[in-house]
């Protein structure tokens, strides 16, 4: 389940900076989409604390294997990245 919710976490963040692009949309709305992605990643990170989570993906192309995990460690070397990354849509936002 925390690689699920990191992966929809990215893709709302992603999308966050995608909209802001065209100017259409105020930033007001880009940074509440930034900020719920960095919530539900601050949400897969203290899931993989106590649940960490595997996924591996196997194709025919020789020694090509897919493999993501989130454990512990790697959720603790997140939790700055998002924390900044939430902090700086706050900062970028303000006027």
């Amino acid at each position: 389940m925390s690689l699920t919710l990191m992966g929809v976490a990215a893709a709302i963040v992603g999308t966050s900076g995608i909209l802001v692009l065209p100017r259409r949309v105020p930033a007001v709305v880009s940074t509440a989409l930034h900020l719920t992605g960095s919530a539900l990643a601050l949400w897969a990170i203290v899931d993989a604390f106590f649940h960490p989570t595997a996924v591996r993906c196997e194709w025919p192309i020789p020694g090509g294997a897919l493999h993501l995990v989130l454990d512990p460690l790697s959720a603790f070397f997140l939790v700055p990245v998002v924390i900044v990354a939430g902090l700086g849509a706050l900062y970028g936002d303000a006027d």
